[in-house]
This record gives C-alpha cells, sequence and structure tokens, in this order.
C-alpha cells in the first residue's frame, strides 16, 4: 500500500531536520564488501534521504575507495537536498517560496539551472509537467490528510498554479510570486537530479560500476557484479511490490511514476499525488510508466508527464519518440497488460542491453 506523503508545509521546517538526521545516520552505516584480499571490492550502503529510500551498490579498488566514494555521493544528495528540497525552510527553493507578493526577485544560478534544464525536458509533452502545483496539491490535501475541494476551492488553486501563480524568467534567472499561495516544488525532478549528481560524482572518484536507487527511480553505470547489465524490476502498479516485468541496462536511469506509492483518501476517493496541471485534479491510477534514458532528470520529468498523458496517448508520444524507452503497464481492464515502444528495445533483453548514448 502507499502512504499519505509528508506534509511539506506547516511542517517543513521539524521534516528539513529530519531528513539531515536521516541522511547523517546513512553515513554512519556498516559497508558489505563482497570480496576480500586486494582486488576490487563491492560495497552495499543503505539509507533514506527525502523521505526516500536510498540504496548504493558500487565496485572500487579498495574499501576505503569505496567508503571514499560512497560519502560522496551522499555529499552530491545532501546539495541536491539544499537546492530543492521544499522540506527545508533553508534550500533554495524554499527562499524562491517565501518571495514577497509581485516582487521580481534573482534566482540563485544553481536552481535557475536546473529549473531550466526540467523545463526543456517537460517541453517536450506540452501542458503535461509543472512545477508550480504547491496551491494544487494543498487544495486536494495530499501532504495531509486528503480532501475534495469543491469547485470554487479548486478554481482558486488553479488561479495560483502555473505562470498564473509564479513567473519563472529561466533565461535572465528571475522570478516572481503573483499569489500567496503559488509554490514550486520540484518533486517531478529532484530524484534524477540527485542520481545525476551521484552519478557524477563516483566517476569522479574513478568509480565505473554502480548502481544507486532513490525511492522508484535508478540509475547505473558500468558492468554489474555479475559482469554483464544490471537487472532492473519492475514492480506491479497494483501494489508497487511484486515484480511483473524485468529490465536490463547497462547504463542510464529508469524512472517509474504511479499513483501506487503515495496517495490519501478523502470522501471515498483515492486521491494520487500526481496532479494533472491542465485541469488540477488527480491523474487516475491506471498503472505505471517508465521511462529509461541517459540522462536521470529527462527520464523523472518525462515518466511523470507522459503518465499524466495517459496509457494511450503516452504510447502515442513515445512511438514518436524512439531515442528514449518508454514501458506502460495498463491495469485498467482488470489485468495488468504491458506495452513499450522501440526505443525500449535493448533493454528488453540481458543480451541485447548496450549501454546509452
Amino acid at each position: 500500500m502507499g502512504t499519505p506523503a509528508p506534509r511539506s508545509r506547516g511542517r517543513a521546517a521539524r521534516l528539513g531536520a529530519w531528513s539531515l538526521v536521516l541522511l547523517a545516520s546513512l553515513a554512519a552505516s556498516a559497508c558489505n564488501p563482497r570480496g576480500i584480499g586486494s582486488g576490487p571490492v563491492w560495497v552495499e550502503r543503505d539509507g533514506s534521504a527525502m523521505g526516500s529510500r536510498l540504496h548504493m551498490h558500487l565496485e572500487a579498488p579498495t574499501r576505503a575507495q569505496a567508503v571514499t566514494a560512497s560519502e560522496a555521493v551522499l555529499s552530491a544528495i545532501g546539495a541536491a537536498d539544499a537546492l530543492l528540497s521544499p522540506l527545508r525552510q533553508d534550500s533554495r527553493v524554499s527562499l524562491l517560496n517565501r518571495g514577497a507578493i509581485g516582487a521580481t526577485a534573482p534566482m540563485d544560478p544553481d536552481l535557475c539551472r536546473a529549473l531550466r534544464e526540467a523545463d526543456q525536458s517537460a517541453a517536450l509533452v506540452p501542458g503535461a509537467f509543472d512545477l508550480v502545483i504547491g496551491s494544487l496539491l494543498d487544495a486536494w490535501g495530499i501532504d495531509g490528510e486528503g480532501r475534495v475541494p469543491s469547485v470554487v476551492e479548486l478554481e482558486a488553486a488553479r488561479r495560483a498554479a502555473g505562470s498564473a501563480g509564479m513567473v519563472l524568467d529561466l533565461q535572465r534567472c528571475t522570478g516572481q510570486r503573483l499569489a500567496s499561495t503559488a509554490t514550486l516544488l520540484p518533486w517531478g525532478f529532484v530524484k534524477g537530479y540527485a542520481l545525476r549528481a551521484a552519478r557524477d560524482s563516483l566517476y569522479a572518484h574513478g568509480v565505473h560500476s554502480a548502481r544507486v536507487s532513490f525511492g522508484t527511480q535508478i540509475v547505473v553505470l558500468g558492468p554489474s557484479d555479475q559482469g554483464g547489465p544490471w537487472r532492473i524490476p519492475i514492480p506491479s502498479p497494483e501494489d508497487g511490490e511484486a515484480e511483473v516485468f524485468t529490465l536490463w541496462l547497462a547504463s542510464g536511469s529508469a524512472s517509474t511514476s504511479s499513483q501506487s506509492h503515495r496517495y490519501v483518501k478523502a470522501a471515498g476517493q483515492t486521491i494520487g499525488h500526481i496532479l494533472d496541471p491542465r485541469t488540477g485534479t488527480p491523474v487516475p491510477g491506471w498503472g505505471s510508466l517508465t521511462v529509461v534514458a541517459e540522462d536521470p532528470v529527462r527520464a523523472d520529468v518525462l515518466s511523470t508527464a507522459l503518465f499524466v498523458l495517459g496509457p494511450d496517448s503516452a504510447l502515442a508520444w513515445a512511438v514518436r519518440h524512439p531515442e528514449v524507452g518508454v514501458l506502460i503497464l495498463d491495469r485498467r481492464d482488470g489485468a495488468v497488460r504491458s506495452r513499450w515502444n522501440a526505443g525500449l528495445g535493448p533493454a528488453l533483453d540481458s543480451a541485447t542491453a548496450t549501454p546509452l548514448r
């Protein structure tokens, strides 16, 4: 079962501190070498960050180098947290969200670059992805106990969402809040951003074989501990647990979006956390959608945007975009039915998985 998401407003300061404590406890966790002697060592580390489970599995020449590399991953994810987490009062995105109404304010350069990249990927699926959705999540009580807004309440929330609520000039790197309830929430790409930072950090520390998973997204590099591509289990959209599909990746990232991991219930309805920015309403829990791409940020953004389109429109988009792999698990007929595009072909068989370019 999914669980209600943590409240991001009203409890932000407390949750921000909680996130940092979890990072610290992960940094102190034990390492598990898979080899002994002077040869390469495989190490695993587990923990949590930003409310999601984090797992690392990496190879390094020595245990000491593996620990150093994994510590660098933690630092990279901590930097992403400080930049993008709305659960932290001192994050750059929280500073943007507290801007004076009507005032145009300069944006942190790193935040601006991150938002610009997310916007470039979102432009591939026009209208299906927006980050200024805090008013809509509040209207539906997604970060609380759940509620069904009235027509008037929903319309007011929509007027505070998107460009109507906040103007982002990503060329000049400025932001202007137009509504008091307008809030930018980067959950649609924050894990991809953190995973890319983790991957780059591993490369910088001489690690060329690793798998890092963060919530429902994974990034891999180099061969696995079995010598071939990495086996990526795709869980059932019914419960988010039982494996119903398998992908094989030699490099790149796989991001899965669904409504089964985070939802609330109200008035007899199950309200998922993924909202359609075009209507301001929750996307039906029709199944799950996985995107495979070299860039973790692009995989994260596209998996959310395509899930919003729905299975049929998402497949039509995927057919036109074989540069990324798309897997659709559709449960609308009572049984899970799988469909995919040509771009996913190499990841369907361990013998054909090749590094993405």
